[in-house]
């Protein structure tokens, strides 16, 4: 059984009449005698007899709020002649006492609604569903009828929408069911233009929101918007003597493309790709003549006068009311961009009940057991970091209590999925399908794993977390289950966690050079968190990472350190194992060499900065004077890490805290000095004997020599090659054109310019020029070392005092019996 079209045309078209004219209530017989009240009491005003009178009148209207004005007797509305004042108070307040009141109050006005129901056309077997209470005491000026809805607050068409809505839920009855044979979805277009930057719920505007709030007053359905371009193509081929101009418009190709879908949950733009409306049978077609004002011809606007006869394109927009089945829509989100149908999924948690929302998500795994790929393959999500999907379906599974459904997710990410390649790729059948594993994309998946074994139980997830542990998917996968294992360590679960870390540290160990340097700190925390309990404290793992240790680089060592100190600083000192694991990490640290680091850490700090931090705070004696020495080793070149420390306000502050440190700062300020005092003026020479350039010795000769100027011998066919060549020569941000003084120096040690120009046959040709900005530079330099010294003078003898000698005593002449004792 299918939805009736024609049906549901008509009903709009009626309720879309009914908005042109005054509504009539049904019910406009005047009440018998005895069907009256004869007297009723409010709250703060005592009895109030019927029929009321004028006193009682205003005495009412001081408990009562002015509401909308009505219309006069006779229709018309014709300025404030047409207008009478009205007043409305709750019924509320109204104090129901004596058998007559409580006759009307039963019995009176639900038979008096039910009349009314029934000239409405409900049947009467639903009669008795309906529960009908008094609203509000409506206070109207002599000469005024009542509005034309229901009660003040309401629309205006609420009232005559109350029929067309049982007649839609008729007519969309067969959606009910599932049933495979039924039609997609039905769409109706607007009345009013709208763009897809203002489509929303919110802004529809007449006709348009009417037939919105009756269509979403069905709770078996759902709502969206589309907006939809339509493009009316001439035809790709022509019919010979052919005039008529009747025969070239039905020859026109007609193409639509969904540009936005808009749900009426979140009135918001959903991510739904590829789903299209068929125009064909899913279209409810104009209930009355649209113009088509939205016209765009912006891709014709150049076009001369002939083509635009022969070949306009006629495009605009239409936007739609598009209406399926609510057991469909989750099916339809998750086929057309699977994100789009979480973002549904996430909204329907933040506002429908639970039981609902558990429905939806089953719906929703059921698709993806069935169609993992289009939910995983990397080709169906370019835009979607990597394992959102996973990451945001587990924690709907979490928020939600769905632990079933967790548990069919995690069975899900751990199998092998065969995504299909493209075929043009592929040599070979054999080559087209691939084994693919989407596991443990992020860290935060293995956060929200580990908090789902907690509430699910090891016993239930060992199955599936033991296909995490082959030697191929640790090896892609190592950083997240590095903190999988930390997370387990973190609710509780230290033989689970014990259990995974030993099939994964074999493998980190066995190649300490293939990993991330946020690997290195993920692994480093795991093996300290191991160490906090004695029954997972475990030796040969702290050594393995020792090892691991001092075959990385000295800048990944470093964010070892500063990463562990921000992350475990509460747990080191308090530990013995682990104070005695970060004190072997410092000391192969200081046994580097720090001249090379130039990193710049998290915070903007150079990394050198922050290491000396944490080695303050460790407060080793032996591994700080290494780490001194280290430092204040003498260099014929700028000691970069001495002077970038001595430059940090945080280093000072931690430093005269204490005495030991105060000791420290006088070392590093004594040493700094002495490297600064053998500095000597730079002398300026024309001569660049530092010039070294062997594909080039006729370049290097001239750069030694006294020669200000010359002219490169080679000529180039281009500008563009002779720019290349300079760049090849002299290294790239070489002033080839006019470029800034940092950048002349940072990528090269020569002080000359080239100019490239053309020659006679169109040829061009490089002329070198010396100059004496690399001078200029290095007095500059001098300069700034010179005033760093007489900082670091003024800021010792103010910061660090010396503390008072004691007055040396007189001297006296002894005496003979002193001199004999």
């Amino acid at each position: 059984m299918n939805v009736d079209e024609e049906g549901l045309r008509d009903v709009l078209r009626r309720v879309e009449d009914a908005e042109k004219k005054n509504f009539e209530f049904a019910v406009g017989t005047q009440m018998v005698e005895e069907n009256i009240l004869p007297m009723f009491s409010v709250e703060g005003l005592g009895t109030i007899p019927v029929p009321v009178t004028i006193k009682d009148v205003n005495r009412l209207k001081k408990v009562s709020e002015p509401t909308l004005c009505c219309k006069s007797s006779d229709g018309l509305m014709s300025g404030n002649k047409g207008k009478k004042a009205s007043w409305q108070m709750d019924a509320g307040h109204i104090i129901r006492h004596g058998d007559i009141a409580e006759i009307f109050f039963r019995q009176t006005v639900p038979s008096l609604a039910a009349v009314g129901l029934q000239q409405l056309g409900l049947v009467e077997n639903e009669l008795p569903l309906v529960e009908v209470r008094p609203h509000s005491v409506l206070i109207i000026e002599r000469g005024g009828c009542a509005p034309r809805h229901r009660d003040a607050e309401c629309e205006p068409a609420d009232a005559s929408l109350l029929f067309a809505a049982k007649e839609i839920e008729r007519i969309l009855s067969p959606w009910r069911l599932p049933d495979d044979a039924q039609r997609r979805c039905l769409a109706i277009p607007l009345e009013h233009n709208y763009t897809v930057a203002n489509l929303s719920f919110a802004g529809l505007k007449g006709r348009d929101r009417l037939t919105a709030s009756l269509l979403r007053s069905v709770n078996f359905v759902d709502l969206h918007l589309a907006s939809v371009r339509h493009r009316m193509k001439p035809p790709t081929s022509t019919i010979s003597n052919t005039d008529n101009p009747l025969l070239q418009r039905v020859l026109k190709k007609e193409e639509y493309r969904t540009e936005c879908w808009v749900s009426s949950h979140t009135d918001a733009p959903l991510a739904y790709q590829g789903l299209e409306i068929d125009f064909d049978s899913e279209v409810v077609y104009p209930l009355f003549s649209r113009l088509q004002t939205n016209w765009d011809d912006t891709e014709s606007r150049n076009s001369t006068n002939h083509e635009e006869e022969s070949s306009l394109d006629c495009i605009y927009c239409q936007a739609f009311l598009v209406v399926w089945p609510k057991t469909s829509t989750i099916d339809l989100a998750c086929r057309s961009g699977f994100m789009g149908a979480l973002d549904l999924l996430e909204c329907l948690a933040r506002t429908l009940p639970a039981e609902e929302v558990l429905f939806v998500l089953g719906r929703t795994m059921t698709f993806c057991c069935a169609n993992p790929q289009l939910v995983w393959c990397p080709s169906r999500k370019p835009s979607s970091p990597a394992g959102q999907v996973t990451y945001r379906l587990l924690q709907l599974c979490i928020d939600l209590d769905a632990i079933d459904q967790g548990l069919i997710l995690l069975n899900l990410i751990t199998d092998d999925l065969q995504t299909v390649r493209s075929k043009m790729l592929a040599k070979d059948q054999h080559d087209i399908a691939t084994a693919e594993i989407e596991g443990l994309q992020t860290n935060e998946i293995a956060v929200t794993l580990a908090k789902l074994i907690a509430l699910a139980g090891w016993d239930s997830c060992e199955e599936a977390i033991r296909r995490f542990l082959t030697p191929v998917r640790m090896a892609k996968q190592m950083e997240p289950l590095t903190v999988f294992v930390t997370s387990l360590i973190s609710h509780g679960l230290h033989a689970n966690a014990v259990y995974v870390a030993n099939h994964l540290c074999p493998v980190l160990f066995a190649s300490p050079l293939c990993w991330k340097s946020s690997t290195y700190n993920t692994a480093a925390e795991m093996v300290f968190r191991l160490e906090e309990w004695s029954e997972s404290s475990n030796l040969l793992r702290v050594e393995g990472y020792l090892e691991l240790a001092r075959a990385i680089e000295s800048t990944h060592l470093c964010q070892v350190i500063i990463y562990v100190h921000k992350k475990l600083s509460q747990f080191v000192k308090n530990i013995p194992g682990m104070k005695h694991f970060y004190q072997a990490l410092s000391q192969i640290l200081v046994e580097r060499d720090f001249f090379s680091l130039r990193s710049v850490s998290e915070k903007g700090e150079p990394i050198v900065v922050n290491v000396f931090k944490c080695l303050l705070w460790l407060n080793d004696s032996a591994v700080l004077k290494a780490f001194l020495r280290q430092i204040t080793m003498p260099t014929g070149r700028n000691n970069y890490c001495l002077q970038v420390v001595l430059a940090s306000s945080a280093i000072w502050k931690v430093c005269l805290a204490s005495e030991d440190g105060k000791n420290v700062l006088q070392m590093l300020i004594d040493s700094r000095l002495r490297e600064l005092s053998l500095l000597k003026p730079p002398v300026f020479s024309w001569q660049q004997m530092e010039a070294e350039i062997p594909n080039c010795p006729e370049v290097e000769y001239f750069l030694r020599s006294h020669q200000l100027s010359t002219t490169f011998s080679r000529r180039f066919p281009t500008v563009n090659e002779a720019r290349l060549w300079a760049n090849e020569i002299f290294g790239f941000g070489f002033e080839v054109l006019a470029s800034p003084d940092s950048q002349f120096f940072v990528n090269h040690r020569y002080s000359a310019t080239v100019h490239v120009k053309k020659i006679a046959g169109g040829f061009a040709v490089c002329e070198i020029t010396k100059n004496r900005r690399l001078f200029e530079y290095d007095v500059r330099q001098f300069e700034l070392r010179q005033e760093e010294i007489a900082e670091l003078i003024e800021r010792r003898q103010m910061e660090i005092p010396h503390e008072p000698t004691a007055r040396p005593q007189k001297r006296r002449k002894t005496t003979n019996q002193e001199r004999i004792c």
